[in-house]
């Protein structure tokens, strides 16, 4: 009797957690159409010192953001490669970095400022904020980011029209046949 009820409770578990999933991914797609709120992270003034500052061009151009789990920073670098290929007129067109250093506990400070540098530096251009409480993710609704990155296009007019959530580096390969051609459409 046990192994019946326990044989039929199991697939009812895992259909549950597979809608758990999949609404999960739905409700990112609520914020299509939204305007990206504006909030203030950390980003690195003219002095290199890290202080509380805006979403650069929020709202006058479009951005692509990658918000990064900080242990997870080389995440997106297939599709930050692809959209750097493209070399997108920089009056236009910015790449945004934010760092989720919140979900990184074990990654020192001082590391995680570091890196946030170092890809500023390999992405010339781009500028990388820093997330130490959530609040971009929290403003978003985005849910839990530990070992995740969230991918987000924002048109001129600071309305997200993409968002896509991921969890590896061949995921963020895969969505540059996605991300590429809106791009190239927004910056027409």
């Amino acid at each position: 009797m046990f192994k019946k009820a326990y044989a039929a409770f199991v697939p009812f578990i895992f259909v549950l957690c597979a809608a758990g999933l999949l609404a999960a991914g739905d409700d990112l797609q609520k914020l299509v159409g939204k305007k990206l709120p504006a909030v203030k992270l950390l980003t690195l003034d003219n002095n290199e010192k890290w202080v509380p500052g805006d979403i650069p061009q929020l709202g006058k151009e479009v951005l692509s953001i990658m918000y990064t789990d900080a242990d997870k920073s080389d995440m997106n670098d297939p599709l930050s490669d692809a959209i750097k290929a493209r070399d997108y007129d920089k009056s236009k067109y910015h790449a945004i970095g934010i760092g989720n250093s919140k979900d990184a506990p074990w990654i020192m400070d001082k590391l995680i400022r570091s890196i946030a540098k170092s890809k500023m530096k390999k992405y010339k251009g781009s500028v990388i904020l820093l997330d130490e409480e959530l609040i971009f993710a929290k403003a978003l609704n985005l849910g839990d980011c530990n070992n995740r990155a969230v991918v987000i296009i924002v048109d001129k007019t600071g309305r997200i029209v993409y968002v896509k959530k991921i969890g590896s580096e061949k995921e963020s390969r895969a969505m540059t046949n996605e991300v590429i051609p809106l791009l190239d459409k927004l910056l027409k």
